[in-house]
């Protein structure tokens, strides 16, 4: 590869020019990364123009202690799908990429016989005694013969079992995702304005409603928790399910509070533009709130249900300092597997029986930084399932329209319990 080139090779769909390979998406290394980024890893490439390439993968990994084996389960697998027993024939010429996709049906009880081409595909077909396959895998971009016309020669076979057995390959993509959630991370100012910070998500939402669906049925919150992401964010449309609507921890218990931090001397300290803004006030605060909620709830229950609770700043300095507070504790010491403190990005995808937020923010010009970026806040606000509580200086924070109206909201909950 060129030199010029390795500097775009993680950009998703991106190809060397030079190359003769036609077909190819070129987004397997931007897939790649985004795993060894989260494990804390790197990728060192050394490639010279018409001569080759070594890609090595650095992960950094500390051994394993006692506690943190995992027992083996003595129950056998019991099969859900229906898949147990049925019969692939997968055409790939990959070995690694062949060697995943046995593997994985395997876990599913599927028994996998692999073609090398198309061309061995078809041969191993015509010679299959009849119903002996269920289906056939196809790759496209094969040596010998690619998946199309393969696909076409066994279309037209004259058995019909060979002519019409179930094939698939990508034809479509589907998106499961949510544009009102974490927004990008662009760190190029002319990436930035070149279009990058919208998610091609968020342009199909706006370029193509009609093919946009919503689930329109959460099974994660109480109902109190939800309405106010759900008017705000998606017009009212999310509905509670039945069995979570009213879900909580104690009785007569208003499933969100809102601290209010000011005149309590709790101010912001900027420590650096990688780790934000800390407040050590609201840090301790933010567990004393806590250990009074857990006296409320009692220490025999809370270990018994295994009610886990998750502590979220926006802010890394934070989260550093409320984790030093958490592992220093005394009184938190029975709770700690249940605990984890995290920012909003770290907890994006998980859910908590108890939420903490600590804003951090709290300044006379009612300055916010980032958390004007509502979608990040929306994952902060809807990872609790049963109770909610915001710590967080309310004239620097409602300074934003968001934040006030979240604020009324919870007023109006008090004043109707």
């Amino acid at each position: 590869m060129s030199e010029e080139f390795q500097q775009h090779i993680f950009e998703a769909f991106a190809r060397e020019r030079s190359s003769t390979v036609s077909g190819v998406e070129g987004s397997g290394l931007s897939i790649v990364k985004k795993p060894v980024n989260l494990m804390d890893g790197s990728i060192d490439i050394q490639s010279k123009l018409g001569e080759g390439s070594t890609f090595t993968v650095h992960i950094p990994c500390r051994l394993a202690r006692q506690e943190d084996a995992v027992p083996k389960c003595a129950t056998e697998r019991v099969d859900k799908t229906g898949l147990a027993g049925r019969r692939i024939l997968l055409a790939e010429d990959n070995d690694l990429n062949a060697e995943i996709a046995t593997e994985l049906m395997g876990e599913e009880g599927l028994l996998v016989d692999r073609a090398e081409n198309g061309a061995r595909c078809l041969e191993m077909l015509e010679k299959a005694p009849a119903g002996m396959y269920d289906a056939i895998l196809m790759d496209v971009q094969m040596p010998v013969l690619d998946g199309y016309e393969a696909t076409r020669k066994i279309r037209r076979l004259g058995d019909p079992w060979r002519a019409n057995i179930p094939m698939r390959r990508v034809g479509r993509v589907i998106l499961a995702g949510d544009h009102c959630q974490l927004p990008p991370t662009v760190k190029s100012i002319a990436a930035l304005k070149a279009g990058l910070g919208r998610t091609l998500m968020e342009h199909l939402v706006e370029t193509k409603p009609s093919a946009v669906s919503l689930l329109q049925t959460q099974y994660r919150m109480n109902e109190d928790i939800m309405r106010f992401s759900s008017d705000y964010f998606y017009d009212g449309k999310v509905e509670s399910a039945p069995d979570v609507k009213y879900r909580g921890i104690l009785d007569l218990d208003i499933p969100i509070e809102w601290i209010d931090t000011s005149g309590e001397e709790m101010h912001e300290e900027f420590v650096g533009d990688s780790f934000g803004r800390i407040n050590k006030k609201e840090g301790t605060l933010t567990l004393e709130t806590l250990q009074h909620y857990f006296e409320r709830i009692g220490k025999e229950r809370l270990l018994d249900e295994r009610i886990n609770v998750g502590i979220i700043s926006p802010y890394r300095a934070q989260v550093q300092y409320l984790r030093r507070l958490v592992s220093r504790s005394e009184y938190f010491k029975p709770f700690r597997r249940l605990i984890s403190v995290n920012t909003v990005d770290g907890f994006q995808g998980q859910e908590r029986d108890i939420i903490v937020i600590s804003l951090v923010r709290s300044n006379q010009e009612g300055q916010i930084g980032f958390l004007r970026d509502l979608r990040r806040m929306n994952v902060a606000i809807t990872r609790a399932r049963m109770k909610l509580i915001i710590l967080g200086d309310v004239p620097t924070m409602t300074r934003h329209p968001f934040y006030k109206q979240l604020w009324d909201y919870i007023q109006r909950l008090k004043r109707k319990e």
